[in-house]
């Protein structure tokens, strides 16, 4: 039997925030379309349309206890884009980190923040017979890491592997 042990979603002011600049898109491409301007009306019709569907991104990870398989599945309007399975045996880890993210300023680079994450350790079913890691979940807003960390707790309850913090 399947179980869902982490969804992700986009926060919600994100989804707004897209969906209002997809709206602005849609309605230049409108007045392009009136000037007569189609590739330019193609161009703000398709990137209006673009930004539509990526609000629906969803990471979904499931976890089949019989089999002991782990499933990740990334999926735009509901119909799923990605889906990677990996098999888990007796040389599986979890593994809890923080990934170091860096970015650019104006006085050059900069570390930015770091992202709280959780990885696994397994076969991956399409692939050769090597032991692989694969990222399951992260987290860099700090006011919801308490909640991340409850979260990668049910997922090692689940899994039945404890976690070690690297």
């Amino acid at each position: 039997m399947k179980k869902e042990i982490y969804r992700f979603e986009l926060p919600s002011v994100l989804k707004v925030f897209c969906i209002v600049v997809a709206m602005v898109l849609l309605f230049m491409a409108a007045i392009f379309f009136h000037k007569q301007n189609i590739i330019t009306f193609i161009v703000f019709l398709l990137l209006g349309i673009m930004l539509v569907i990526a609000t629906t991104y969803k990471r979904i990870v499931f976890f089949e206890k019989m089999t002991k398989k782990i499933n990740i599945c990334k999926t735009y309007l509901g119909l799923a884009v990605s889906n990677k399975k990996i098999v888990l045996d007796s040389q599986s880890v979890l593994k809890l980190f923080v990934e170091k993210s860096v970015g650019r300023s104006s006085m050059g680079y900069t570390e930015v923040s770091g992202f709280l994450t959780l990885s696994i350790t397994g076969f991956d079913v399409g692939k050769n017979k090597r032991l692989h890691e694969f990222i399951l979940c992260s987290e860099h807003q700090e006011e919801k890491k308490p909640e991340f960390l409850e979260q990668v707790k049910e997922i090692s309850q689940a899994v039945g592997i404890s976690i070690t913090e690297k």
